[in-house]
């Protein structure tokens, strides 16, 4: 009798379906780790903004308002000293003067509310006086607090983070 040495097909297919398995495991923690990394980078960029409000708000007494929030330029001319990075989301397809900070164009003060929503890609800053949504169009009605509102990618909640000043 001869004797064969090698694998049999069954083997093979044992084998070979191991790999996929590991392989897509793998694939999955993968893809998982930079979904938590991009929210993480969120976080830290809300914080870092909301940071530099307050220093804003403690050397102005008030927050800057939408016309001061709404273009690159003219965020940079009142909070010039920012890391142009955390301007910019994960995600975000950059154009000229352009930022991931955009304008609440409501009042209402809820994650669920607030227009317009945020995405993966963008901030939603709403400025707050005494009155709604402040502007700073008016000389007597200065913005008293602020929301900045952000999507997590990994379980798509939105979150608030307030001002100190609530």
């Amino acid at each position: 009798m001869k004797h064969r040495s090698g694998f049999t097909i069954v083997e093979l297919l044992v084998v070979i379906a191991m790999i996929i398995i590991i392989s897509t495991l793998v694939v999955a923690n993968l893809s998982s780790g930079q979904v938590k990394a991009r929210d993480e980078e969120r976080k830290n960029d809300v914080a870092n903004i909301a940071s530099y409000l307050e220093i804003y708000y403690n050397q102005n007494g008030s927050y800057p308002g939408r016309n001061k929030a709404n273009n690159l330029n003219s965020f940079l001319s009142v909070i010039p000293d920012i890391d142009l990075s955390n301007l910019k989301a994960p995600g975000f397809v950059e154009a000229n003067n352009a930022m991931s900070l955009k304008n609440a164009t409501n009042d209402t003060q809820t994650t669920a509310g607030v227009a317009p929503q945020p995405q993966n890609n963008t901030y939603v800053y709403q400025a707050i006086d005494d009155s709604g949504t402040c502007n700073n169009s008016n000389p007597n009605n200065s913005c008293r607090k602020f929301i900045i509102y952000y999507k997590l990618e990994a379980t798509g909640e939105i979150i608030a983070l307030k001002s100190k000043n609530q």
